[in-house]
């Protein structure tokens, strides 16, 4: 397995806006197409008023998106900080978490390194801390143990010492849409696939105790990369079978856009699949130009469908919503917006100190320009 690589420089390398007479790249991916000429600032408030709720909404697992409130300064320290790689935890919890997961491996005969958002042992094997940390935020801390435990042990169960995987799971490979530096390392995956800079697709295996990232060996002898693709998309789409949440969201000027939330992990991956979303979600839309596209994290979808200036105007608040669950949501992928269209993803949105920048491509300008 690769060498682990810096989050803070990959984040920066691989977020940063394009400077002038030089495109942003990324080693994954084309690189944004952007229009220094036509760049619109934004704030961090969308304004919105409204939220019409169109179908299966739950207010207590599907709050309102409120814009968020200054607080008063608090001097610094680990009990306050957010930890860097496991921002729902401060610094002192986050420490905790790693501590008691090394005790919990141990506790099963496995000696782990723990940093970041990994814990790595002997074989190089990969454990992700992500949901032990959501887990473990808001328990009380006499309870750590036990929930870290129980989530070790599902971890286990699924990578077995020989790291095979049940033929009766393949009904459960899906796409999946990640941020790179959510991954241990690029090597060794039987499909990783550039779709925007820091975004790939990968395969991974959605199994009761746990989601998977398998490797290339895991899943060798159930048939060729592009078969197991191919499954991975049609099962993808039974997402949309399921209970969604979705909702429009209006500001006071009239702008709009919609968002899908729902429990599953593979909501915002929807996004990889966008003509089928739209055909169930939206049956009567002209998205002939594309659709704006936000993933914030693992659970929530934006998108408006390009049609006129009304949906140009539209990016300030989804950029602000992006932006905004992005730094709260569980399993964050990314906080910018993406014009997605004819296969391809295009980044519109770059963070500039406080504030985001929006990049208008020539491109998006004759899409946005085109009669009916």
């Amino acid at each position: 397995m690769a060498l682990r690589r810096d989050r803070r420089d990959r984040r920066t390398r691989l977020a940063a806006p394009p400077t002038s007479g030089s495109p942003a790249t990324h080693p994954l991916g084309a690189a944004p197409s952007a229009d220094p000429s036509r760049v619109l600032p934004t704030g961090s408030d969308p304004d919105p008023v409204a939220r019409t709720v169109t179908a299966g909404s739950d207010p207590a697992t599907n709050p309102p998106f409120v814009p968020p409130a200054s607080s008063p300064a608090i001097p610094p320290s680990p009990h306050n900080l957010v930890d860097e790689a496991l921002p729902l935890l401060t610094q002192q919890e986050a420490a905790r978490l790693r501590r008691l997961v090394r005790v919990a491996f141990a506790e099963r005969g496995r000696e782990c390194s723990v940093a970041g958002l990994w814990a790595v042992d002997a074989t190089r094997t990969s454990f992700g801390l992500w949901s032990m940390a959501t887990a473990c935020r808001g328990a009380p801390d006499d309870a750590w143990l036990d929930i870290i435990r129980a989530h070790v042990g599902a971890a286990l169960s699924v990578h077995s010492g020989s790291r095979t995987i049940p033929a009766s799971v393949l009904t459960s490979v899906k796409l999946r849409l990640v941020a790179v530096d959510a991954l241990p390392s690029l090597e060794n995956l039987p499909h990783c696939h550039a779709v925007a800079p820091g975004l790939v697709e990968v395969l991974t295996v959605d199994l009761p105790q746990a989601v998977i990232t398998p490797t290339s060996a895991d899943l060798s002898r159930y048939g060729a990369t592009l078969q197991l693709v191919a499954s991975a998309r049609s099962n993808l789409l039974d997402v949309l079978d399921k209970s969604l949440s979705v909702a429009t969201i209006r500001t006071r000027d009239g702008l709009s856009f919609t968002e899908v939330h729902g429990r599953s992990f593979h909501i915002a991956s929807l996004a990889l699949v966008m003509p089928e979303v739209l055909t169930c979600l939206d049956p009567d839309a002209d998205a002939r130009h594309g659709v704006f596209v936000a993933v914030p994290n693992r659970h929530q979808l934006a998108f408006r469908v390009v049609c006129g200036l009304s949906s140009l105007m539209s990016l300030r608040p989804l950029a602000a919503f992006a932006q905004s669950r992005f730094e709260g949501g569980v399993d964050p992928i990314s906080p910018n917006v993406y014009w997605v269209h004819e296969g391809r993803w295009e980044q519109l949105t770059f963070a500039d100190g406080s504030r985001v920048a929006i990049h208008v491509s020539r491109e998006l300008t004759a899409a946005i320009d085109e009669k009916p």
